[in-house]
């Protein structure tokens, strides 16, 4: 009986190790991809690659909520970086959508990862009907990003580190009225900091591509 557990173990995360590798493929860019995000960084700092979108998502359906696992979870996922490496996070859903809005857009989904490869290295990741986006960060190496090669293509893949994208040539122009508005005091800021009402705020941020 005891062998024969065992052997159900040992299936199980030879299947596991199997289907990880079949997640991500290495791709070759066509003439075509030209016109793609490619057009955006230098030759050869970069990585492309297919993903098996259906199948990363139903292994992301294990994962657990953050709040409710105490940060632990037996979910491993395999992310490419820059080189082409692989590299194995733990993985754990983060909703940042309130619970009104993930029922109105169930396909929008945010996950925390922690390197099992690189101590302290963490990957944010979405996935959503646009595909993947992930931002991997680390204690003493470059931020690597995983992006869609162009809009509209959930299957195709780059990996990329910030200083393979080049630089615009655009000068930056504020366009912010340089205007000093008056605000009229009022009660409200008046009001102790800690004066032991709970507010619920909403915010609006702008931010860069990678970010958002």
């Amino acid at each position: 009986m005891k062998k024969k557990i065992l052997f159900i173990i040992l299936a199980l995360i030879t299947y596991s190790s199997f289907s990880q590798s079949n997640l991500w493929k290495k791709t070759i860019l066509k003439p075509s991809d030209s016109a793609s995000f490619v057009k955006n960084l230098y030759n050869g700092r970069y990585q492309t690659f297919s993903l098996d979108l259906n199948n990363f998502k139903s292994q992301l359906a294990n994962a657990p909520l953050r709040n409710d696992s105490g940060s632990r979870t037996s979910l491993v996922l395999n992310f490419p970086d820059d080189k082409g490496n692989m590299e194995r996070f733990s993985v754990l859903e983060t909703p940042v959508l309130s619970p009104t809005l993930a029922l109105q857009h169930p396909s929008i989904k945010t996950y925390v990862g922690f390197s099992l490869d690189n101590p302290g290295g963490r990957i944010r990741f979405s996935v959503t009907p646009l595909g993947l986006k992930t931002m991997t960060t680390y204690l003493n190496k470059p931020t690597i990003f995983i992006a869609p090669k162009e809009k509209g293509n959930t299957l195709e893949y780059i990996s990329y580190q910030r200083a393979a994208r080049k630089t615009s040539k655009k000068e930056f122009e504020c366009l912010t009225e340089n205007e000093l508005v008056s605000i009229k005091e009022t009660n409200v800021l008046n009001r102790d900091a800690n004066d032991q009402i709970l507010r619920t705020l909403r915010i609006a941020i702008s931010t860069t591509g990678e970010y958002t």
